[in-house]
């Protein structure tokens, strides 16, 4: 990053410091909100606009109504149209979520119900959920926040340093809504800010270790780098637009796919540099990050092949099943 060179380090600092404070603000106020001010409230179920080509102009279709769970309880089937909550229409799903949120664990609400062209109410009991896989990515975006703004603020000219620095940045923004069910659904902010940190973070990861601990040079480094930052932008804005035409979930496991083959090359180049080097001096700190990849790696993969093999949303799974991503921390 020759251009961050040609400011001091006095002048680079302050930038890191005031780019590390923002990155803080905007993380710890999604934390705040998920985890306490906006808590997801649960049903049992998940609505969906469409169901086998039917699309509906008013009302959610309710689909993979958990067995035992309120929902069931409630006398509700999978292929039920919702129209009204505690008497309260909605647009959409965001707007039916915000309604349910409003209720808190043990409350009894009100669901209107379209079965067979007949119209009935039926009551049940909803409850917060804890949302354990965006509190564990949630702590790893602030961890590595923390780390890199001392490792930028410490050398802001070493290109290892920069890159470090803004990965963590980029972790804090994208890993803060890993685990949010209505992200897309979020505020404009909120959603560019959390898909910037997305595409650079991946991206950031290839390139440091492209540099860290010993540069990997060929040919084709600039064009390869290039190809990767534009590949994952091209991904973020795919995952938008298939949202908005209802396409989520092919695109999503696309890039998923992405997502895996970039930690795997940020991973390869690591192992190349690391057994290359013969020098057992600069080879012995290193080993901290060929452990922490072999844990860590594994809570990765995890957290991004879990909801491909179970077809479901977090909040429809037992919290525990999700307990071994906390391996990335």
């Amino acid at each position: 990053m020759k251009i961050l060179n040609k400011f001091s380090d006095g002048t680079l600092r302050v930038v890191f410091t005031f780019i590390a404070l923002y990155c803080l603000a905007f993380a710890s106020i999604v934390f705040i909100r998920t985890m306490f001010t906006e808590r997801m409230t649960s049903d049992d179920c998940l609505w969906v606009i469409e169901q086998d080509s039917n699309k509906l102009n008013e009302g959610l279709f309710i689909v993979q109504v958990v067995p035992g769970g309120v929902s069931d309880k409630a006398g509700i089937k999978d292929g039920d149209i919702l129209i009204a909550i505690n008497g309260i229409k909605f647009k959409d799903i965001n707007e039916a979520q915000n309604i349910l949120n409003g209720f808190d664990t043990d409350e009894v609400i009100e669901y209107t119900i379209l079965r067979d062209n007949a119209v009935f109410k039926t009551n049940l009991v909803v409850f917060k959920i804890f949302n354990i896989l965006f509190l564990i990515f949630s702590l790893l975006g602030f961890g590595f926040l923390i780390i890199s703004f001392l490792v930028g603020y410490s050398k802001p000219k070493e290109l290892a340093s920069q890159l470090f620095f803004f990965l963590g940045c980029s972790a804090s923004l994208g890993f803060s809504v890993i685990g949010v069910n209505n992200f897309f659904s979020a505020t404009p902010i909120i959603l560019i800010n959390s898909l910037f940190g997305q595409v650079l973070f991946y991206a950031l990861f290839v390139h440091f270790f492209m540099t860290y601990p010993t540069k990997v040079d060929f040919k084709y480094r600039k064009q390869f780098l290039i190809l990767i930052y534009g590949l994952i932008l091209v991904t973020a804005i795919g995952r938008i637009y298939s949202f908005n035409q209802g396409g989520v979930s092919i695109v999503n496991r696309i890039a998923t796919g992405i997502l895996i083959v970039y930690l795997s090359l940020g991973i390869t180049f690591f192992m190349r540099s690391y057994f290359r080097l013969k020098n057992e001096n600069l080879k012995k700190p290193l080993r901290i990050i060929f452990y922490g990849f072999l844990i860590g790696g594994f809570g990765f993969l995890y957290s991004f092949l879990l909801p491909v093999f179970i077809n479901k949303p977090n909040f429809l799974v037992q919290p525990w099943i999700y307990t071994p991503a906390a391996l990335v921390l």
